[in-house]
């Protein structure tokens, strides 16, 4: 799996994968299901990444 803040990398991981894990410094910091890790993330370095992705039309 690619490792990105990309718009089409945070797209692919919703279709492609099932389970998604956030490394921070080649540590885990957070890990789960996609929807799980995308739409509630429980870590602060999770939400920081998620909010640096710019809005789709």
């Amino acid at each position: 799996m690619a490792c990105s803040s990309s718009p089409t990398i945070w797209w692919w991981g919703r279709q492609m994968a099932d389970r998604l894990v956030v490394l921070s410094r080649g540590e885990v910091v957070e890990s789960g299901g996609t929807a799980e890790v995308l739409d509630a993330p429980a870590h602060g370095y999770t939400r920081r990444l998620l909010a640096s992705v710019p809005a789709t039309p």
